[in-house]
C-alpha cells in the first residue's frame, strides 16, 4: 500500500501535468474536459489530506479548517480561472469571424 506522502505526491504529479495540458489545450471543450479530471484529482487530494488529518494527532486536528478553506478557495480560484478562458476563447473567436469578414470584404 503506498504511503500517505507518497499518494499525495502521485496525486500532485497528475494535477500538475494535467495543469500543463490544460495550458496546451486549443479548444474550450478539451480545456473543461481537462479541468473536470483535474478537480476530480483535486477533490482526491483533499480526501487523502482530510484522512491524513483525521489519522493523524490532535496538533494536525486543529489544520483541518485551515485546509478545508484553502481547498474551497482554491475551488472558486479555479472556477474563475475556467470562465476567463470561456471568455478568451470567445473573443478569439469573434476575432477569427472578424478577421474572414475582413478579408471577404477586403
Amino acid at each position: 500500500m503506498a504511503s500517505y506522502k507518497d499518494t499525495l505526491g502521485t496525486l500532485n504529479a497528475a494535477i500538475g501535468q494535467l495543469n500543463q495540458a490544460y495550458k496546451a489545450a486549443n479548444t474550450i471543450e478539451d480545456k473543461d474536459r481537462i479541468f473536470s479530471v483535474m478537480e476530480l484529482l483535486q477533490d482526491e487530494v483533499n480526501a487523502v489530506a482530510a484522512a491524513g488529518l483525521a489519522a493523524s494527532d490532535a496538533a494536525y486536528s486543529a489544520q483541518a479548517a485551515s485546509f478545508k478553506k484553502a481547498s474551497d478557495q482554491i475551488a472558486e480560484f479555479q472556477s474563475h480561472i475556467n470562465l476567463y478562458v470561456k471568455y478568451i476563447s470567445l473573443a478569439g473567436q469573434v476575432a477569427e469571424a472578424l478577421g474572414k469578414v475582413v478579408a471577404v470584404i477586403g
